[in-house]
């Protein structure tokens, strides 16, 4: 089997970008070049519009496009963890796969949750 390497970082980048388009952090997002002011909104016009203004160019309002980058990040972080189980396993350190699945676990129950949420608001019931 050959050994997928930066996983753990990109998974750290993905929760990272949800954290800061969710206002929950600050700085450069790596992935997709934004910077962030202060209140944790996108201060890159073509990406995403101001606090409330929605974006007129993917016709995507604030909310959804947070629960599209919570969907996305709890999607990658999940596919992230079955390559931590298998070099847990590997490693053959059964508490450290059972922890991951464990997370594992919640981040699957979040993400089906997650698709819940996003598809009430596309469909403008949330």
């Amino acid at each position: 089997m050959e050994k997928q390497t930066g996983n753990y970082n990109d998974s750290a980048n993905s929760q990272n970008s949800f954290n800061q388009s969710s206002g929950n952090g600050s700085g450069q997002n790596s992935q997709r070049g934004e910077s962030f002011g202060q209140n944790g909104n996108s201060t890159e016009s073509g990406l995403r519009g101001g606090s409330g203004s929605g974006n007129q160019e993917t016709g995507l309002s604030d909310l959804a496009y947070n629960w599209i980058s919570f969907v996305q990040c709890k999607a990658d972080a999940v596919k992230s963890y079955q390559q931590y189980i298998s070099d847990a396993e590997e490693a053959n350190s059964s508490e450290c796969a059972d922890m991951f699945r464990e997370a594992c676990k919640a981040d699957q129950k979040q993400l089906e949750q997650a698709k819940q949420h996003l598809s009430a608001v596309l469909q403008g019931t949330m």
